[in-house]
């Protein structure tokens, strides 16, 4: 089989994400539905791309399985069985070990928020340099190996977004943590190089929570789904995310 430049970038990108719907994958490399499904069949037939039932999430969790089907195939209960989620082949696992983690089926639903969201920030920054969480870790364990330095407190995101001057962390909040935890974190990306940090939060509780005990970081910022393009801070209220992130609070911050 020859792979084309576009089935490159396809793998390239379930390496990096883990897993993708077939909405994502149509959305990103594909002009039809038609077009994808004929180049992921050839893709599934040759072991490169794994296709696997989304029922799949009822191993680990029925709501979750339930809310991923509603909310991010847009589908009812009764078309459930009928889609599928793609992941890496056996013939590419053994080369990208570090994907095993994201496309795992217990992290299906957290891994297929974060593809939207990065949809929504690589249209922001087009030129953008884009990274999940192995691969920050990576980096840092080659700066670690060069410098003698000490990754521990490291702040690893969900995805980091670098374009010019700008250094975004985005956080996928699905549950709850304890304060020490959140107050912890957020004092590891207070000594960090990001500019920007933005908390997405998939409950309500989880929103009033985190927003409340970050009130006090103007360069960190949180958001709903259902709202990705506006975000909230207590200090100055909801603003949109192009104007949150065309501020450079925490360059400010430095500065005094």
């Amino acid at each position: 089989m020859h792979l084309t430049e576009r089935d490159f970038d396809l793998l390239r990108y379930l390496m990096e994400q883990g897993v993708a719907t077939a909405r994502q994958l149509t959305q990103r490399f594909f002009p039809t539905k038609g077009a994808f499904h004929k180049r992921i069949c050839a893709l599934v037939k040759e072991q490169l791309v794994e296709s696997v039932p989304v029922t799949a999430m009822k191993e680990c969790s029925q709501a979750s399985y339930f809310r991923t089907s509603i909310d991010l195939l847009g589908t009812g209960r009764s078309n459930m069985a009928k889609h599928r989620v793609y992941r890496l082949g056996e013939r590419y696992k053994k080369k990208w070990p570090s994907t095993a983690k994201l496309s795992a089926v217990h992290m299906w639903r957290h891994q297929l928020l974060v593809n939207e969201l990065r949809f929504v920030f690589e249209k922001a920054f087009p030129d953008g340099q884009f990274l999940n969480d192995p691969q920050v870790l990576e980096e840092w364990r080659l700066w670690e190996h060069w410098k003698s330095g000490d990754c521990s407190d490291v702040p690893v995101p969900d995805l980091t977004i670098r374009s010019g001057d700008r250094h975004i962390a985005v956080e996928v909040e699905r549950n709850l943590k304890t304060e020490t935890n959140y107050f912890s974190r957020f004092m590891r990306y207070e000594s960090s190089q990001y500019t920007h940090v933005i908390y997405y939060c998939e409950s309500e509780k989880v929103f009033k929570t985190v927003s409340k005990l970050a009130k006090n970081y103007e360069w960190m910022a949180c958001a709903r789904f259902g709202t990705v393009h506006e975000v909230f801070r207590i200090m100055s209220g909801w603003t949109k995310l192009d104007a949150f992130l065309s501020e450079f609070q925490w360059k400010k911050k430095r500065e005094l």
